[in-house]
């Protein structure tokens, strides 16, 4: 027809109108008939595709152009057919109304969704009367009262539904109970509307309504995806009392009952009322909706600015805009509490809290980009948000609205999406700013980011740090970034992340920290603890910033926390007695010895590390704590435990080897069996024992008699053993035997002569050390180390036959030897609760760093490690044997 080739070639789309006219003849509709109206017709098929489809399957879409209007007259929603005609007559309406301005653009959004409210109803009665046939009524359920509601959130909730959209619905039944049976039987009332549930979905998304499908989302309902897909009125209600976060209270802003039991789904609503408009806006909602805003706009990086609805500016920003003054007013101002963001705008103006001017803008921003997302859209009936890249697509998506081209239409979108941002900034930055730290700002941008940080001196953290601070506050089955964990992330980080920051390289801590936590497993709980309570935040802090050591501790036994979130878990100390009863409940609880063994010792090595750090106990102090635990662990037994080197002298450290000798009147191979098994528990127990010491050594029997040690001590015994044997300390329950080996090794120690020639052999003991010492850093046998002043206590303790083998008794005339001596105990010390080994000089820069702050909060200073070396250097032995035995003497003379 002349007419209709007219028609395409002077429209703003010739190819896309011409396609769509040649499906209506090539399905036999006589053009003739209808000129009339092919003139609105070719304009409809300028911008859609989709509505070709509808007015050759549907005659009555004629109607709809020759009058300009559209009532939808379906009563009886069981009918499929009359269903699907309904649906795609409607959305035909909205485009044309769209394009021909039959009415305002916002009545349209309220035609797609009162369409798609049809469409709910008609899946509920279907899928309700299916499940009748099946398994009867559940209980409860009347026809004036059916017990089951559709509230539809979002654009659907607020009916400003665009024009193919995901539909967020949330499931609610009445009560419990169970159906009244039917061909298959009965249900619970629990599982007969799950199974509706599902049925309604299927149904929605089926091919039942036509080609018009809806894509349900469900993750809006209590705890998201993993959750029930439906829930009885009284545990939604409570979960909302007593778990529901600051997201959701923004998105039930929106929500209404859209199908089912409209007065159950009114009903919910107004009780939620409470916890959805609080009196203020509170922080962890500034929080969290700054979080969701961010993460959202953090997904549309790679499309640049194409993004009408999520990219800064867009459709998303202005609902969020409104949605947090509707937040902020609510709880005080009822009239602001409505599911419309167009009529909410209204209504913020008509209270004074935003101007004519401001809601005019925004009015006409809002409609502008959905006018753009309907047009995207009713294309071919499918969802898309993206501006077209393509120039020509763009060119024909400018016209269609009225531009002269797409260059113009972009321009204004940029123009728009920039002054609504501005907007945004302008309105909330100084808020914003009030209620999140500069710090807090920075995590929140880290957790906003979907690639590693790039480490440059505008960011506070490495993208190492990033990474790790993103694992701590990630939920694994989450919905959202803002889920529970991470906004009791985001509240604990004002509390221990400032003081992790003060500390040596907070890479590393962080990571120690991260996988503490990851292996805790309750995120949430663990950072409403740390948060309520600072003193816990930072003692972790402390662990996992400068210990090594105790962060394997509690890596490998997270439970051991437990004692140190406690209250007072690491104030005061400890004394053997009540370790002992300690065990003991550990043993009623656990049965298991060893199980009962590993607990008490990490707890207690946690307890006793924590207060050596804060410098709540001495490095002195805390080698008898670590003695003790020690003590406790090997226990007492009927044979005698004789405790040698830092363990006989109460001054074990943190990796310390145990050095012990077996010690029996009853020898035979059951007490051997007996101590052998011991010492299988023990060091599954953690403890770290060295029997070498023991008479003849490592080829020597494990367990010696006290006729034999006796024998031994007498006969073969060298030197260097008297000075071993100078620091021994016997455990036994065997009160006995415990004297009688006491008594054996002081007879050893004091009833032979140590002179001149027992001098001469501890020079030679000490330069043989000297020389097999890797390093001159060696702060134990390297020159000037703590093993010079463990030879003079010796001696001093032999010759003087002092029952004490402390430094404080031994050289009270030497005080700086002591001085010497403590410091390079703490050094040690440090060291070990650092790294995990004893100090050799050549730590990392990262661990020196971490060795200083322990010992300058114990009033050292590691850099006076040389002038204390250089006092126990002056007690060292050189050649001139007679001054050294001269020397020896004087120091002897206690």
């Amino acid at each position: 027809m002349k007419f209709i080739e007219d028609l395409i070639r002077n429209s703003k789309a010739p190819a896309r109108v011409r396609m769509s006219f040649d499906k209506l003849i090539s399905a036999g509709c006589d053009l003739t008939l209808r000129v009339g109206l092919l003139d609105k017709l070719a304009k409809i098929f300028e911008v859609s595709r989709f509505a070709a489809d509808v007015i050759r399957s549907y005659d009555d879409a004629w109607n709809i152009l020759d009058k300009s209007s559209y009532s939808s007259s379906v009563n009886n929603l069981s009918d499929h057919e009359l269903l699907r005609k309904d649906l795609a007559l409607s959305m035909f309406y909205v485009i044309a109304a769209d394009v021909l301005q039959f009415v305002p653009f916002e009545d349209t959004l309220k035609i797609i969704s009162d369409s798609a409210d049809r469409s709910l109803e008609a899946a509920w009665r279907i899928a309700r009367d299916e499940m009748i046939q099946k398994y009867g009524k559940p209980e409860g359920y009347s026809e004036n009262r059916e017990g089951f509601t559709i509230l539809g959130m979002g654009k659907l909730g607020g009916r400003e539904l665009n024009f193919s959209s995901d539909i967020d619905l949330v499931f609610i039944y009445r009560n419990d109970g169970e159906s009244s049976a039917g061909s298959r039987g009965r249900l619970s009332n629990a599982e007969w509307y799950s199974r509706v549930s599902e049925r309604i979905i299927e149904l929605l998304s089926s091919k039942l309504l036509g080609n018009f499908t809806y894509r349900v989302d469900m993750r809006l309902r209590p705890e998201g995806r993993n959750s029930p897909l439906v829930r009885s009125l009284d545990s939604t209600l409570l979960h909302y009392e007593s778990a529901g976060e600051a997201w959701e209270r923004q998105a039930f802003i929106r929500a209404r009952s859209c199908a089912g039991d409209l007065e159950l789904g009114k009903s919910f609503l107004e009780k939620i009322i409470p916890f959805i408009y609080k009196r203020f806006l509170d922080r962890d909602a500034v929080l969290e909706i700054e979080s969701i805003k961010r993460k959202i706009e953090s997904k549309t990086v790679e499309e640049g600015h194409r993004n009408v609805k999520l990219s800064a500016g867009g459709i998303r920003e202005i609902e969020f805009i409104v949605q947090i003054l509707q937040l902020a007013n609510g709880g005080r101002c009822e009239e602001v509490r409505t599911a419309s963001t167009l009529e909410a705008l209204e209504r913020l103006v008509e209270k004074n809290y935003i101007m004519d001017s401001d809601r005019d803008f925004l009015r006409e921003s809002y409609i502008f980009l959905r006018r753009i997302e309907h047009r995207l859209q009713m294309l071919d009936g499918r969802q898309t948000h993206l501006l077209p890249s393509d120039s020509a697509e763009m060119d024909s998506l400018a016209i269609g609205l009225g531009f002269s081209s797409g260059e113009e239409l972009w321009e204004k979108y940029l123009n728009t999406a920039m002054r609504v941002r501005e907007f945004y900034e302008s309105r909330f930055s100084r808020s914003k700013q009030i209620s999140l730290t500069e710090l807090e700002m920075q995590v929140m941008k880290i957790l906003d980011s979907n690639s590693e940080l790039e480490s440059n001196s505008e960011e506070l953290f490495s993208a190492t740090a990033a990474k790790e601070i993103r694992n701590m506050a990630k939920s694994g089955n989450s919905d959202f970034q803002s889920s529970s964990a991470t906004l009791a992330f985001m509240r604990s980080v004002p509390v221990w992340l400032p003081m992790m920051q003060k500390l040596p390289a907070i890479d590393d801590s962080l990571k120690r920290l991260s996988r503490i936590v990851e292996r805790y497993g309750a995120k949430t709980a663990l950072y409403e603890i740390i948060t309520s309570h600072p003193a816990v935040a930072e003692i972790l802090v402390n662990i996992t910033s400068l210990s090594e050591h105790l962060s394997n501790l509690i890596y490998k036994d997270p439970s051991s926390l437990e004692a140190l979130l406690s209250p007072g878990g690491v104030t005061g100390e400890r004394e053997i007695s009540f370790l002992r009863e300690r065990f003991q409940s550990f043993n009623n609880v656990i049965s298991n010895s060893v199980r009962s063994g590993i607990a008490i010792r990490v707890e207690e090595e946690l307890r006793i590390g924590v207060r050596f750090i804060l410098a709540m106990a001495d490095a002195r102090r805390t080698g008898i704590e670590l003695s003790n635990i020690a003590e406790l662990l090997l226990g007492e037994h009927d044979f005698a435990i004789a405790a040698l080197g830092r363990f006989g002298s109460r001054d074990i450290g943190f990796t310390s080897d145990l050095d012990i000798v077996f010690v029996t009147d009853a020898l035979d191979e059951t007490i051997v069996k007996s101590i052998q098994n011991l010492m299988e528990q023990w060091q599954k127990t953690g403890l770290k024992i060295d029997t070498r010491l023991r008479p003849y050594g490592r080829t020597a029997p494990l367990v010696v008699g006290t006729k034999a040690l006796s024998d031994y001590f007498e006969k073969d015994a060298a030197v260097w053993e008297r000075i071993a044997w100078a620091r021994a300390r016997v455990i036994s329950k065997n009160v006995e035997l415990k004297q009688k080996v006491e008594d054996t090794i002081r007879s050893f120690l004091f009833e032979k002569s140590f002179g001149r020639k027992e001098l001469l052999e501890v020079i030679r003991m000490r330069k043989k050390l000297l020389n097999e010492s890797s390093s001159d850093d060696d702060i134990k046998r390297g020159r000037g180390g703590s093993i010079d002043i463990d030879f003079l206590c010796s001696v001093r303790k032999i010759m003087s036959h002092s029952e004490s083998i402390e430094p404080e008794i031994l050289l009270k005339d030497k005080p700086e030897l002591i001085a010497a001596f403590r410091y390079l105990r703490l050094l040690d010390m440090s060291a070990q609760i650092v790294t995990g080994k004893s100090f050799r000089g050549n730590e990392s820069r990262s661990d020196t760093e971490r060795i200083e702050i322990i010992m300058e909060r114990h009033g050292q200073r590691l850099n006076e490690l040389g002038a204390y070396r250089k006092k126990i250097e002056e007690i060292e032995m050189n050649d001139d044997v007679e001054k050294i035995i001269s020397e020896m003497k004087n120091k002897i003379n206690v």
